[in-house]
């Protein structure tokens, strides 16, 4: 009967004993919560954003995205840099505007479209650039009137493994460029991993701020206005993806901003019009949103994969 321990106030040392193991075992149970609570208070500041821009039966109901704008990209001329033994030039530099399509068929589907004429070259008109993904497969072509175009002879051949993956990363970091202030969501074509950051005062005002991560490296924050749920802003680490002005393969991130204004109400979505990009303090690419169309039919051939030119 002496070997015997009795879990009652009669034994003090038992009694706390009992009490320590209470506590341990709440905390262990806790710990899986405040591990999960980011990644609720990230779907909380999400579907505030979602119901600011439209609701989330609205977004729900989206298969397919068309949207038509203009772009204005700038470079400075003459920048050489050489990366990994290849040379990286801005090749004209200046500024060039473009028309821009962009065209989505949720949830893997994605592809952008530029249209332009080439400054200082006479014998190319018309330029159309097709830079996206269908799944893990990528979508890069271009053609002009005078015949088909090559990539700069300092760039990696496409049909490299490596450069088809560089390629189809870019793809998709630009799909997470134009369609996350749109659609505030993680879709299929490029899954991301939300969390919680501190809050900022923006010269907006204050911002809360979601912190947007993916398998493959990137690192970006999305700005929430505090008072109106919308996106304001977005950073992180950027290539400048200027088409025509640089050699886009192996050009190295930097800093980049992007703000996001100009809010409009258009077909049932209030959405930004207007998306302003930098590298360190310069604008690289300025882009203007003017029609949005939802759930329009899209030729299945537009996203027929292309290791391209």
């Amino acid at each position: 009967m002496e070997k015997c321990v009795r879990f009652d106030r009669a034994h003090p040392e038992t009694t706390l004993t009992r009490i320590a193991k209470v506590l341990a075992l709440a905390l262990i149970a806790a710990w899986p919560i405040a591990g999960g609570a980011s990644q609720q208070d990230a779907g909380t500041l999400l579907a505030a954003a979602r119901e600011a821009m439209g609701g989330e039966k609205a977004f729900n109901a989206i298969a397919t995205l068309e949207v038509f704008g203009s772009v204005a990209q700038t470079a400075k001329a003459g920048t050489i840099m050489n990366i990994e033994g290849f040379p990286v030039a801005s090749a004209v530099g200046g500024r060039l505007n473009m028309s821009l399509d962009l065209k989505l068929a949720l949830p893997d589907k994605f592809v952008r479209i530029n249209k332009y004429e080439p400054p200082g070259l006479a014998t190319v008109q018309d330029v159309t650039e097709f830079r996206g993904f269908n799944g893990g497969d990528v979508i890069r072509d271009s053609a002009a009137q005078s015949g088909g175009l090559n990539d700069s002879k300092n760039a990696p051949s496409p049909n490299l493994p490596a450069t088809r993956l560089q390629y189809l990363l870019d793809a998709k970091h630009s799909f997470a460029e134009l369609m996350l202030p749109l659609l505030a969501a993680s879709y299929d074509a490029y899954p991301f991993e939300f969390g919680v950051g501190e809050e900022e005062r923006l010269t907006s005002g204050p911002a809360m701020v979601v912190t947007v991560s993916s398998a493959d490296g990137l690192r970006w924050k999305l700005f929430l206005d505090k008072t109106t749920h919308l996106p304001v802003l977005m950073t992180g680490t950027m290539k400048p993806m200027v088409s025509g002005l640089f050699v886009e393969y192996d050009m190295p991130e930097e800093d980049w901003r992007m703000e996001i204004t100009d809010y409009r109400v258009s077909n049932g979505f209030k959405w930004p019009h207007k998306l302003m990009s930098a590298i360190g303090d310069k604008i690289v690419e300025d882009i203007h949103y003017d029609r949005f169309v939802i759930n329009p039919k899209i030729d299945p051939k537009t996203f027929t994969p292309s290791n391209g030119r």
